[in-house]
């Protein structure tokens, strides 16, 4: 049997990094293969994530929310670890630097960096160890790995911190933008492959969800990686009027300035991606912020709409609308005559979709 290791954003207290981590795994482990995620968390991540962060003491509100909501917080914390103690095979060992990594070079078959956006070099926890540069024994090979948005100079500025194209057997990426970019500036072509939250089938997620997370109304799910956005946590407040449905958010940690009350949002008892899952499975409505937020509205057919902002979306997003052929499905403040949207018809694959499913299938087969 062949030994996989994974290299993922594992550490981050994150739904989409860490079902996007569970789905890689769960497609190789269902083809035959010894897999393992690599459990790698840097200094950088473990201060994202921390329980207390100090640098709220500047801001009574903030400090104080932090305190008021402790035990909420410890039990977000919980909710994740939970997750990855229990649904992903993580190394016994956690590294925390290249110099580490090095030590278990040769000891995988393959290993697989992917997908998410590992390669945003702008991101606070990203690390060179994402490129593979210690790896030497070990077949690389990317799967639908992200660069992030493509409006700078990502793919030079990947090549100045020390990616090498030609270190790796195969290379993959999740958004067709950043193909591009390869061709363009290396003369490389990489395959496009879906991110692997899409290889799995709505009954398979639904296997995870826990149906006491599930409230017996029915709800909106507002769903984002921050929340930060006071004109679009209107928007969806507007649209909550609009439908006469109370909202649904999760993750006590993004709320302890206590803005929720502001808008009457529900912040729900239960956090991580077995909240994410049960939410998603059970809303009449589910509006999002999030790569990852629109692909579970997919994936359980969701009435949906991405929170949009300018005329267009990043590349993440405006890549994958376009393969699900959902591009008008952007909700823009301001305009949320909900009489001008038809429903989703979720009677066919959209043809993009099944083409790269059936190339995610076979690069997978080929190469890893």
């Amino acid at each position: 049997m062949k030994k996989i290791g994974i290299l993922t954003l594992s550490a981050s207290d994150n739904c989409g990094s860490l079902l996007q981590a569970y789905a890689l795994q769960t497609v190789l482990q269902d083809r035959g293969y010894d897999v393992e995620i690599i459990d790698f968390t840097t200094p950088i991540s473990e201060k994202m994530y921390r329980i207390f962060h100090p640098g709220y003491i500047s801001s009574p509100k903030m400090f104080f929310g932090q305190i008021i909501r402790y035990k909420d917080l410890i039990k977000q914390k919980r909710d994740y670890q939970q997750f990855r103690q229990e649904r992903l095979r993580l190394t016994e060992q956690r590294y925390s630097s290249i110099d580490g990594l090095r030590t278990i070079d040769g000891k995988y078959e393959a290993i697989v960096c992917g997908s998410d956006q590992i390669w945003n070099v702008y991101m606070r926890d990203f690390d060179e160890a994402f490129f593979l540069s210690w790896c030497i024994k070990s077949r690389c090979v990317s799967y639908a790995a992200s660069l992030g948005d493509q409006k700078g100079g990502r793919l030079a500025d990947m090549v100045e911190r020390g990616f090498g194209y030609d270190r790796y057997a195969a290379v993959s990426v999740r958004e067709g933008s950043a193909a591009e970019k390869f061709k363009a500036e290396l003369g490389k072509d990489v395959k496009v492959c879906l991110d692997p939250t899409l290889l799995l089938s709505k009954e398979q997620w639904r296997g995870l969800v826990d149906k006491k997370m599930i409230p017996k109304e029915r709800f909106i799910f507002y769903y984002s990686y921050n929340y930060a956005d006071e004109e679009k946590n209107r928007t969806v407040l507007r649209f909550s009027a609009e439908t006469n449905l109370p909202v649904y958010v999760i993750n006590a940690s993004r709320w302890v300035d206590g803005r929720e009350a502001k808008y009457g949002f529900r912040i729900f008892e239960q956090a991580g991606p077995l909240a994410f899952l049960g939410l998603m499975d059970g809303c009449a409505y589910a509006l999002v912020e999030s790569f990852h937020g629109v692909a579970f509205s997919y994936i359980f057919q969701k009435e949906f709409w991405f929170l949009g902002r300018e005329v267009r979306a990043d590349d993440r997003i405006e890549d994958l609308l376009e393969i699900i052929d959902k591009r008008e499905r952007v909700l823009y403040p301001g305009n949320i005559d909900l009489s001008s949207y038809r429903p989703i018809s979720y009677l066919t694959v959209p043809p993009r979709f099944k083409e790269l499913l059936q190339d995610s299938e076979r690069y997978i087969t080929e190469n890893i």
